[in-house]
């Protein structure tokens, strides 16, 4: 069976880095540090497999499976490399985005409060079935 990947992108345009514990059995949660609040990710099942702090706390990550499900998730927070807005910011990572060799399908790009997101599927790479779902905000 082909493993599920669901890969989670959150952009920041301030920060500074920390992984959070998770709050409870069926959330995961990602801050950096200096920041007084954390991503939450409702993910019942999944169990974090590898959490990392790049140098200088400028980014964070972490890796869950979900055994049940066969299902990866994949989250990280990142110090923009500019200060903008958020349409600023979406624009400078989805232009790299698009620059991937990676074909995206089911393009869509939303706001929504004061985030600017983007969401596509990679369903294949190199003629391998991946059914990769990305969110970026």
């Amino acid at each position: 069976m082909t493993k599920g990947y669901l890969a989670v992108l959150v952009v920041l345009i301030m920060a500074s880095p920390l992984l959070a514990e998770t709050p409870n059995n069926n959330t995961v949660a990602l801050t950096l540090p200096g920041l007084t609040w954390a991503l939450e990710i409702e993910a019942p099942g999944f169990e974090v497999q590898e959490k990392e702090l790049a140098p200088e706390g400028k980014a964070a990550r972490f890796d869950a499976e979900n055994d049940q499900t066969d299902t990866r998730l994949s989250a990280f927070l990142e110090k923009a490399p500019t200060r903008g807005s958020a349409l600023e910011c979406r624009q400078h990572y989805w232009s790299r985005a698009r620059q991937s060799p990676f074909k995206k399908d089911q393009i869509k790009m939303s706001e929504t409060n004061s985030m600017a997101l983007v969401e596509y599927i990679v369903r294949e790479h190199l003629g391998r079935k991946v059914n990769q779902k990305n969110f970026n905000a």
